[in-house]
C-alpha cells in the first residue's frame, strides 16, 4: 500500500515538475495622460519604454490629431520589458503576429496611403513570452472617438475601412 503511494506521489512531483506552468493574467497599469498630440497623416508613435498601446484617440481627417494611451505590463509585482518588436504595414487590417501586442502605430498620408504598427513581446521574470488572449473588439467612428481596452486589456490589432467617415475597430487582448 504504501509503495503504490510512494510510486503515486513521486508520478505526480514528475508531472508538476515537467508540466508548463500557467502564468497569472497580467495587470495593465494604465498612464495617467494621453500623449501629445500626433498628425494623423505623419506620425510614427511608439509607447515609451517598456510600454504597451491601451488606447488611442481620433477627431476629424488625416490633418488632425490623434492620441495614444499607453501602460505598463505588470505580473506578480514586477514591470515586464517588451523584446523582438517588429514594424508591420497594413492597407485595412494591422494584427500583431503571435505572442505579439502593440507598441506604437504611424501614418504617411491619407486613407489611401497604408499605415504601419510597431509590435513587441512581453516576457515574464523568467525569459518565456506571455500569451496573447482574445477579448472584445471596439468600434468607433474615425472622425470622432477616444476608445482604450477593458481593464488589463492592450491592443492587438486595428482595422480601418475607408475615409474618416467610416468606423475604426481595435482588437483587445489580455496577456497571461
Amino acid at each position: 500500500m504504501n509503495t503504490q503511494r510512494n510510486l503515486l506521489t513521486a508520478a505526480s512531483l514528475l508531472f508538476l515538475l515537467s508540466s508548463t506552468a500557467h502564468a497569472a493574467v497580467a495587470t495593465i497599469q494604465k498612464d495617467t495622460a494621453w500623449s501629445a498630440d500626433q498628425e494623423e497623416s505623419a506620425h510614427d508613435f511608439k509607447c515609451p519604454g517598456d510600454k504597451v498601446l491601451v488606447g488611442r484617440s481620433h477627431d476629424g481627417d488625416e490633418n488632425d490629431p490623434t492620441k495614444y494611451l499607453c501602460g505598463t505590463v505588470i505580473q506578480n509585482g514586477t514591470a515586464l520589458k517588451k523584446y523582438n518588436e517588429v514594424t508591420t504595414k497594413a492597407d485595412t487590417t494591422a494584427l500583431c503576429s503571435a505572442g505579439k501586442v502593440l507598441t506604437g502605430r504611424g501614418r504617411s498620408g491619407d486613407e489611401k496611403e497604408p499605415y504601419w504598427i510597431h509590435c513587441a513581446e512581453f516576457r515574464d521574470v523568467w525569459g518565456d513570452p506571455l500569451m496573447v488572449s482574445f477579448t472584445d473588439m471596439l468600434e468607433g467612428d474615425e472622425s470622432d472617438h477616444q476608445l482604450q481596452c477593458s481593464t488589463n486589456g492592450v491592443f492587438w490589432g486595428m482595422q480601418h475601412i475607408g475615409d474618416e467617415n467610416k468606423d475604426t475597430r481595435y482588437f483587445c487582448a489580455k496577456l497571461f
